[in-house]
């Protein structure tokens, strides 16, 4: 289960969280993925972790990216 991966999505998927009672509370709405990662006890576990390591791979990458634009001189 520490290797949960998103396998697939369905075109209506859907990753939501929201904070409508602050950052120690977040909400997790998560709608039409499929996950490796455990048998379907852990599954939910499995699919936080994995939306967990998708939204940390694409800020790792919009930061990379900022920082190229900046180092181009095209952003301050």
């Amino acid at each position: 289960m520490s290797n949960a991966k998103i396998i697939s999505v369905n075109t209506d998927s859907l990753i939501q969280v929201t904070f409508d009672n602050g950052l120690d509370d977040p909400f997790f709405t998560i709608e039409g993925l499929h996950v490796d990662g455990g048998d379907e006890r852990h599954s939910t576990v499995a699919i936080i972790k994995a939306c967990a390591k998708f939204f940390n791979d694409k800020a790792e990458s919009l930061e990379a990216e900022l920082e190229k634009t900046r180092k181009d001189g095209l952003i301050k």
